[in-house]
């Protein structure tokens, strides 16, 4: 079977990784960086060992060989994000140089390993060029996609070029907003995630219109998550379910005025790792979660008996897998059994304290009704009982 490094999505067969371990190094170190690194909080370190070893045995399980980037005194915490400082292609390895100067040491650090290794290197990007690997997604094994962000200037999208031009690459770019100004992390990945040959994960209201007519152009199906907050007349309920709603009826009617392909998957209370756990947009699970591990009483929105379809992350995976076969559907992707807010709480067996209601409360559901062939496999009470044996061990 033909192997490619050109690819968000194929099965993984080798993969480097940077264990938290040798990234983070310790709780002290986090405590001295996290802040200029632009972290919005402190990790757990415990915690991230815990994590990572997860995900560590998740890559194993599916056949994957790995290879860890050692410690290194010259990186900081952010080398945990080892992607971005170079580039997998099918014709060696391309070095980037990095758009953050607290990063600036991480390519020469992979260079080394990738020399020891035996990888062959394709090029190293050179100042006053900058490229990082979270501005480049690959679309297909002939065509790589680039952001132009703050992180990646034109200098290194030149360098890139002529290093897979004459290859046989194309390199299209994706000339990105401004957002939140040059010292926020906004990478191409944050908008474009290829899940499938032709499908990707997108978030339009920042995506630039000529890339986003691209994708479209190559039969790129675009996913847009709606929410069953819009369900039983309820979008007026808050801004989140109007906008949502009213996204929905602009993307039917671009079907109807241009011809769009669509799907609109209506996700159900999504949990699991690496959920918001604070803020206006937490899940309610990730709350729970967090208010458990500083031993507070869980707070439930009166009169705890609204209910909701709690669904796995990797059941929401699953069905966005399986919803890509189709086109211009609307699919409801969710667990059928449904739980009060109350009954969630008491599973985690802690005190619990009522607050008022809030605006847009619903206090139920939509009835699920599942046009896919797919069921959902996770158990929330499993996965409670989970985290609290890990959580509690970690004590």
């Amino acid at each position: 079977m033909k192997t490619t490094y050109h690819s968000e999505y194929l099965k993984l067969n080798t993969v480097f990784i940077k264990p938290a371990n040798n990234a983070f190094v310790s709780e002290h170190i986090l405590k001295e960086q996290w802040r200029t690194h632009g972290f919005l909080d402190q990790p757990d370190y415990k915690k991230t060992l815990v994590e990572y070893d997860f995900f560590r045995k998740a890559l194993q399980k599916n056949g994957a060989t790995l290879y860890d980037f050692p410690f290194n005194e010259n990186v900081s915490i952010d080398s945990i994000y080892c992607r971005d400082a170079s580039i997998a292609t099918d014709f060696g390895m391309i070095i980037c140089n990095m758009g953050k100067e607290t990063r600036i040491n991480e390519p020469a650090a992979q260079l080394e390993i990738f020399k020891n290794n035996a990888i062959p290197i394709l090029g190293i990007i050179e100042s006053p060029g900058t490229l990082e690997g979270g501005d480049v997604a690959w679309l297909d094994e002939k065509t790589l996609a680039v952001g132009h962000t703050y992180r990646t200037n034109e200098h290194g999208i030149k360098q890139l070029k002529n290093l897979l031009e004459p290859k046989g690459i194309e390199v299209l770019v994706a000339n990105l907003p401004h957002y939140k100004g040059i010292s926020d992390v906004f990478h191409l990945m944050s908008i474009l995630s290829p899940v499938a040959r032709n499908l990707a994960v997108v978030y339009s209201p920042l995506m630039p219109i000529k890339f986003r007519n691209e994708l479209i152009k190559r039969k790129i199906k675009l996913i847009y998550s709606a929410s069953s907050a819009v369900y039983d007349n309820k979008q007026n309920l808050s801004p989140y379910a109007f906008t949502k709603y009213n996204n929905i009826n602009l993307i039917k009617n671009y079907s109807k005025w241009f011809n769009l392909k669509y799907n609109i998957l209506y996700f159900f209370n999504v949990y699991g790792p690496r959920q918001i756990s604070s803020g206006a947009m937490a899940t309610v699970i990730g709350i729970f979660e967090e208010q458990y591990k500083k031993n507070k009483p869980l707070t439930v929105v009166k009169p705890g008996t609204q209910r909701r379809n709690f669904t796995h992350v990797e059941d929401i995976i699953a069905g966005i897998v399986e919803a890509s076969k189709k086109t211009n559907k609307e699919i409801m992707i969710g667990n059928e059994k449904s739980y009060s807010i109350i009954e969630v709480a008491k599973l985690f067996n802690k005190k619990i304290k009522f607050i008022k209601q809030q605006k847009g409360e619903r206090f139920k559901s939509p009835k699920i009704i599942n046009s896919l062939s797919f069921k959902p496999k996770k158990d929330l009470k499993k996965y409670i009982k989970f985290f609290e044996h890990n959580t509690n061990n970690l004590v």
